[in-house]
């Protein structure tokens, strides 16, 4: 059974919330880095421009990994702050962790399985070309006709419930009357 310090402790240890993370996430993971890539694109060199390109993978990958864990993870402690650390490590010029991740682990990933994802690709986009209105018609007809139930359900319990408040209120609830102050009571016999 968790403690009180223990509960104390792991909610001290979140400083940041979902809230603060998104301001900062926006700023560090975003804002920075889209602004870098800017004046990257001015400059004759390419390195820098391979660089932010470089960060701008990582980035998309980190996000969807991210992005599912964080309904699972978020309650850890510590959980915004070592995401947003790693934002920072990912562009950092000191530790340029985006291009060490993209060059230790997603290049080698990507270039042994370029085909599939090629071909993955494609077929999307296949399928994509000959989408039609029509393909969704039975889903959204599911869609309506789930809601529509759920609207029902309510309606009948909404409804179930406004009966018993008037079956409630329709029942006169009986008090018993205050004894006088000539009568006794069994209550007031055992007092004596």
């Amino acid at each position: 059974r968790p403690s009180a310090r223990g509960t104390v402790l792991a909610t001290g240890a979140m400083i940041l919330g979902p809230l603060s993370f998104w301001v900062l996430s926006t700023a560090v993971g975003f804002a920075r880095p889209a602004y870098c890539s800017f004046k990257a694109l001015k400059t004759s060199s390419q390195d820098d421009d391979t660089q932010w390109l470089t960060y701008w993978i990582v980035y998309a990958v980190f996000n969807a990994i991210a992005q599912p864990l964080d309904l699972v993870m978020a309650w850890l402690p510590f959980y915004f702050e070592v995401k947003l650390f790693f934002l920072w490590w990912l562009q950092s010029p000191q530790f340029q962790g985006a291009t060490w991740l993209f060059r230790a682990k997603i290049e080698p990933f990507l270039d042994a399985n370029q085909g599939k994802i090629d071909a993955a690709v494609s077929e999307a986009l296949e399928k994509a070309k000959s989408f039609r209105l029509d393909d969704i018609k039975p889903m959204v007809e599911l869609t309506v006709k789930k809601a529509t139930e759920l609207a029902a359900g309510v309606q009948k319990a909404a409804d179930a419930a406004k009966a018993d408040v008037a079956s409630a209120d329709a029942k006169e609830v009986k008090y018993p009357k205050p004894a006088s102050k000539g009568e006794e009571t069994a209550e007031t016999d055992k007092d004596k």
